[in-house]
């Protein structure tokens, strides 16, 4: 279990994709009214944040899986360390770390994927890292000074508003009710995005990241 220290709200993860169920089945049911009174108030309910009795801030809770990359699937992902073939995500949902209080806590794991059954959600692997709101920035290995490359962007939303240019080919006859640019509902930071930065000459290095954020 990978943990953080964070406050003790929450909404669990198990309602999340109960409410997705739902939702999914009941537009599927019926497109032109959606979920039903009944639906509508365990919805309500789910998505209800809690908070855990006798929980301090400093507290651990645990982290979020983002992603895992099998190296079977991404043939540019680099051998991991004692023949791990399986890169996981990890990350905190609350931006309080760091000297400033406001940042972000996010941990990789390589693992041996015959030893894995859990699947986390993914984003996008590889390519090149936007940078859309700041000027372009070496991000070199702390360890060897080598320059890093991007593994991993985790975005708040597939595509934007506007041109619509990211829809997947699949879904672009589907009625707007059942598409959603935030397939996830995750939010990084201020709708931002996050590349993960990974040192291509040793898998053990540790990672850097960069926000690219209004």
């Amino acid at each position: 279990m990978h943990r953080t220290p964070r406050p003790g709200i929450w909404q669990a993860s198990g309602g999340l994709h109960r409410e997705r169920r739902i939702l999914r089945d009941a537009w599927a049911r019926d497109p032109s009214s959606g979920p039903t009174d009944a639906e509508r108030e365990l919805l309500a309910e789910l998505r209800h944040e809690h908070r855990v009795a006798g929980l301090a801030d400093t507290d651990p809770l645990p982290m979020l899986g983002a992603a895992q990359l099998f190296r079977r699937d991404i043939p540019d992902l680099r051998p991991g360390p004692d023949d791990c073939d399986l890169l996981q995500a990890f990350w905190c949902p609350f931006d309080r770390h760091g000297r400033t209080g406001y940042g972000m806590s996010v941990r990789l794991l390589w693992r041996r994927s015959w030893e894995v059954t859990e699947v986390l959600p993914g984003w996008r692997a590889g390519g090149f890292a936007s940078r859309h709101v700041t000027d372009p920035a070496r991000m070199d290995c702390a360890s060897c000074a080598a320059p890093m490359e991007l593994l991993l962007t985790i975005d708040s939303s597939e595509w934007d508003g506007g041109s619509g240019s990211w829809i997947p080919v699949e879904e672009r006859d589907a009625p707007s009710h059942l598409v959603s640019a935030t397939p996830t509902e995750v939010t990084v930071g201020r709708w931002g995005e996050l590349n993960i930065f990974a040192c291509p000459a040793d898998p053990g290095h540790p990672h850097r990241w960069s926000l690219q954020q209004p």
